[in-house]
Formats: C-alpha cells, sequence, structure tokens
C-alpha cells in the first residue's frame, strides 16, 4: 500500500512490521497461557510426592512377601509414623527376647505434608500405625493403604495371594 504526504515528493511506503497495539496483545496471550501452564505444574509436581509414597509402599509390600518367600521367615510390613519399614517379624513375648533391629530392615521415609495410614481388613478404621505380617507361605493380609495431602489423595488394596493391588482408588484435583 502506498501513501503520499501532501507535499511530499516521493509517496511514503508502510514497512510491514507490527505495531505496539498488536505486540502488547500477544504479549498478554502469551503470559497468560504461560501462567496458567505454570498453575497446573504446581499441582502435579505437589503431588509428586504423594504418588512416590504410593509406589513405595506397593514397592516394599512386595518386597516383604518375596524376602518372607525366599528366606522363609515371616517379614513385616510396618507403618510407623512418617516412614514404611519392611523387617524380619519381631519375636512374639512368647518366642523369647526381642531382637535388635534385624539385617534385611529396608525403610523409607515418607516425604512431609503426607499422612499415610493403614486399614486392617475387616475394619472401617484407619490407623497411623499398623504392623502387616507376611509369613514364608506368601499370603498376606489384605491390607489397605492410603496417602493424603490436602485433599488429594490415594489409596490402596493388597491382593492376599499375590501382595499386588487389588482395589485401587485416589482423587488428584
Amino acid at each position: 500500500m502506498t501513501f503520499a504526504w501532501p507535499g511530499a515528493k516521493k509517496p511514503f511506503r508502510r514497512e510491514n512490521a507490527f505495531t505496539l497495539l498488536e505486540m502488547a496483545i500477544t504479549l498478554f496471550i502469551i503470559v497468560l497461557v504461560l501462567g496458567m501452564g505454570a498453575g497446573l505444574m504446581r499441582g502435579v509436581i505437589g503431588n509428586e510426592g504423594l504418588r512416590e509414597a504410593d509406589r513405595q509402599a506397593r514397592f516394599l509390600a512386595k518386597t516383604a512377601r518375596l524376602s518372607a518367600m525366599r528366606e522363609s521367615r515371616e517379614y513385616e510390613l510396618v507403618l510407623e509414623p512418617g516412614a514404611l519399614v519392611v523387617r524380619p517379624a519381631r519375636p512374639t513375648e512368647e518366642d523369647g527376647a526381642a531382637e535388635e533391629e534385624a539385617s534385611g530392615t529396608t525403610r523409607y521415609a515418607i516425604a512431609g505434608g503426607i499422612r499415610a495410614l493403614a486399614r486392617h481388613w475387616g475394619s472401617e478404621e484407619w490407623l497411623e500405625e499398623a504392623a502387616f505380617r507376611f509369613p514364608a507361605s506368601g499370603l498376606c493380609e489384605p491390607a489397605s493403604f492410603r496417602f493424603e495431602r490436602n485433599e488429594a489423595w490415594m489409596e490402596f488394596t493388597l491382593n492376599p495371594l499375590t501382595a499386588n493391588p487389588q482395589d485401587e482408588g485416589f482423587y488428584l484435583p
């Protein structure tokens, strides 16, 4: 397109360029999209600790079952405040003296801000401290585990024959 100024000898040509208003609108749209993406990523990253605790509990249940069968010795998966522990089962009062921290103990520290709960089969009550035994036969109690962070949660129930997750549920806003 050609423009001519009054009194100009040569016609004025407009260069192919963006106006300041076009650039401002484009930058506004880019900032808006990045802001929405950052908000979504914050939720995904925040729930990663919840997912990791869930993965570790599944792994430790399988570890307890396999160790019990391999060593022909009862193992237990213990939920303690802030940790999940797999260890050879401690002797009861009838078996004699209590043993020290046994070899073969695996401990997973649960990330801060995550509440870990467990429930025995047939119970409706979630416990913050619980122990589940894995006999050498490979069978286990169908225990349920739940991990919560704010309003987000993940839970699963162990299959008594395989110690694999059987019933699963989650809410990750």
